[in-house]
């Protein structure tokens, strides 16, 4: 470890959790020194981490020295272990977490965050969802980073990936002609906390509690799920005028990996679909988080990508001032990244 490398802690080692532990580790200029989740086998959390059904073998393996150990090695170095419910119970500071990735969902935690920052016990806190409660600043990378404020933002939430993904073709099409209305569906993989057979399913955000659209609790491997989103919502504390023209849902689909955002936009002029692929070629061009694909590919050809957004060039389709695109995202790889860049822009700025 070099004392100019950023210290991570992350709390919840779920999908997102391990994803972002991964690219943290691959990180020269941050350092995993510490997890909490409260998953009683801790060699099992070393066990997800080290063998991923999606995304294969970690680069560098997890090792756990004991029973009794309360870390694991990783990289040659050792990462503290807590299992503790409350974020605000986890001792961060014994392992000098300068960042800490809140990655559980939970609204208590967000909470719970600010308390660490007062009580100085980490010095930001990045928010892997759109919470409902207070934070103090929303960023969507290649969007409002640049408003970030290393005196006022501590707490900070890093959106969701449909958000990050869709954000960047609307913003651009915006500025180029104009948006008068539109409607975003995402096609979406299962999460964890829904079923492989129909049963009632527990709230991720509110644990205890079941959700109380039934149609959530229906077998996940086997069907589409239509279901409310916050896709758009997401966007609001970011580009408040923009979200309050568009609407959006989502389907659950019965896959692993990668999402796709299906956006139907009503433009304020007509222009030919030449001018607006130019327009979306310059989008790619000039962001290094957005891509463009020509070829004919399916969703796990996705799978792995680190952009927020990959725009599909051959389903553009334009009519008059209606316009239709597709924007592929690795919801998990993709997202995960952004969480990263997040990490390494607020640990570096005191």
């Amino acid at each position: 470890m070099t004392d100019d490398q950023i210290r991570v802690g992350i709390n919840g080692f779920g999908r997102i959790g391990r994803t972002v532990a991964r690219q943290v580790v691959a990180n020269p200029q941050l350092r995993l020194v510490a997890v909490n989740d409260y998953a009683e086998d801790l060699g099992n959390l070393a066990y997800l981490y080290n063998y991923d059904s999606t995304y294969g073998r970690a680069p560098s393996r997890a090792a756990v020295l004991n029973e009794t150990s309360k870390s694991f090695v990783l990289d040659g170095h050792s990462v503290s272990c807590f299992r503790e419910f409350d974020v605000v119970n986890t001792q961060w500071e014994s392992a000098g977490v300068d960042v800490l990735v809140e990655a559980t969902g939970v609204s208590s935690n967000v909470d719970g965050s600010h308390v660490l920052v007062r009580d100085e016990r980490v010095r930001k806190v990045i928010v892997t969802h759109c919470p409902s409660v207070p934070v103090d600043i929303h960023l969507l990378v290649g969007v409002n980073e640049a408003e970030y404020d290393p005196l006022v933002h501590h707490v900070i939430a890093s959106g969701i990936c449909d958000a990050n993904a869709i954000v960047h073709p609307i913003v651009h099409l915006d500025d180029c002609f104009g948006i008068e209305s539109g409607f975003v569906t995402t096609l979406h993989p299962w999460l964890s906390y829904q079923n492989l057979v129909d049963a009632p399913t527990v709230m991720q955000n509110s644990p205890g509690h079941f959700w109380t659209d039934y149609a959530l609790g229906r077998s996940s491997v086997s069907t589409l799920i239509p279901k409310e989103t916050t896709a758009v919502s997401a966007l609001s504390p970011v580009i408040p005028d923009l979200a309050s023209k568009l609407e959006a849902f989502s389907f659950r689909v019965p896959t692993p990996i990668v999402s796709t955002a299906d956006l139907t936009i009503r433009l304020s002029t007509e222009p030919s679909i030449d001018l607006v692929r130019l327009a979306l070629e310059d989008l790619c061009a000039t962001s290094r988080v957005v891509e463009a694909n020509y070829e004919s590919l399916v969703g796990v050809d996705y799978r792995g990508s680190t952009a927020s957004a990959t725009i599909d060039m051959q389903w553009l389709k334009v009519s008059g001032d209606m316009l239709k695109l597709i924007v592929w995202y690795d919801n998990e790889w993709g997202y995960s990244a952004r969480v990263v860049d997040l990490v390494e822009r607020v640990g570096s700025m005191q």
